[in-house]
């Protein structure tokens, strides 16, 4: 019977690039808009913090546990409430340290520097074949990228992150624990790629990463977005007129194209802060944005984003992700599903 390799939690910076990277002249130069901003120009030191809710979710419309996985006496998922957080800030200019050419060009533009921060973490215990640990899934991701009117075209990016993977078929599973870390510089004709990967087991014991590998590719500039800052570049995308839009995304090095669709326009209510003001039950217009990774190797199930699209009572169109969807699925065999993680808006700041 075929074993299927299960991501348990696989947030924005996918760890198997699935794509090859090529600079692909053919590309239109991206497009996107200040939505996040409520399209007004933004000066130095603006920023918003977004905070998240994270739940494992077995019911959600398309996410449902695939009948082909094993059952619990085998392999049993247990997810507490985690907690996910995008803070995004201007500034004047990129940090001196990052050592890439884009940083002159930015500057002869006078292209403020775009900084996202992205943390995640939820705890789980697996449980394989009686055998139990309690982990914590978790990532942490920082990206460097210009403003809008530059395409978002990113300038520096790290991540790290720790999750499981599980083969399994019908009547029998495999687990490891997998620690990633990855940077990416990005200059003008090409970018450069550290990365380092460690299997750690099950049950998993932590050690220090080993030698890494090392690339360096060309590319377009203005052609592709970081893979951190994919959420971010949704809110900027003018749903309306381009449903159906294709973005070249670089993960690790290697280029996914992605597909946004916008599936339905809908109403939710939602408990949040904003601005150190509670709203409860804050009533939120949304367009729920499926995108996905077109590609022969990929699992092809959408990621889901209900993105704000409308002023709601004291909360300005910032084209807010008020809730998003990460499938929890296998990467070979029939790409099963495993549910998902739900993320739901919380808390949300700004200054500036």
């Amino acid at each position: 019977m075929k074993k299927r390799l299960i991501i348990i939690s696989v947030i924005f910076a996918l760890s198997f690039p699935l794509f090859s990277a090529c600079g692909c002249s053919s590309r239109e130069i991206l497009s996107f808009d200040n939505r996040f901003s409520g399209k007004a120009e933004i000066a130095a030191g603006y920023s918003q913090t977004l905070i998240y809710d994270v739940e494992y979710k077995t019911d959600e419309e398309g996410y449902a546990i695939s009948q082909n996985f094993p059952d619990e006496t085998v392999l049993k998922l247990e997810y507490g409430v985690g907690t996910a957080e995008f803070a995004f800030t201007a500034d004047v200019a990129f940090p001196a340290e990052i050592a890439s050419d884009l940083k002159a060009f930015a500057e002869e533009q006078n292209a403020l520097a775009y900084k996202l921060s992205y943390s995640f973490t939820i705890p789980l215990k697996v449980t394989l074949n009686g055998e139990s640990q309690d982990v914590e899934e978790k990532m942490e991701s920082e990206t460097y990228f210009m403003p809008a009117n530059l395409s978002f075209a990113p300038v520096y990016s790290r991540t790290e992150s720790q999750y499981f993977l599980f083969s399994s078929n019908k009547t029998t599973a495999a687990a490891s624990r997998l620690k990633i870390k990855s940077e990416t510089v990005y200059n003008e004709e090409s970018f450069s790629v550290t990365s380092y990967t460690e299997y750690l087991g099950f049950p998993a014991e932590d050690k220090d990463f080993g030698e890494p590998q090392s690339v360096e590719k060309k590319y377009d500039f203005r052609k592709e977005i970081d893979n951190g800052s994919l959420l971010f570049a949704i809110r900027g995308i003018a749903t309306d007129k381009d449903t159906g839009k294709t973005v070249p995304v670089n993960r690790f090095g290697e280029t996914s194209e992605l597909t946004f669709t916008k599936k339905q326009s809908a109403e939710m209510q939602l408990s949040l802060t904003y601005n150190g003001t509670a709203y409860p039950d804050a009533k939120f217009s949304y367009d729920d944005i499926s995108y996905r990774i077109n590609d022969a190797y990929s699992a092809g199930t959408a990621h889901r984003a209900y993105i704000q699209s409308g002023e709601t009572v004291n909360i300005p169109d910032l084209a807010l992700p008020i809730v998003f969807f990460q499938p929890i699925q296998s990467v070979t065999g029939e790409f099963d599903l495993y549910g998902c993680l739900k993320f739901t808006l919380k808390e949300v700041t700004v200054n500036g």
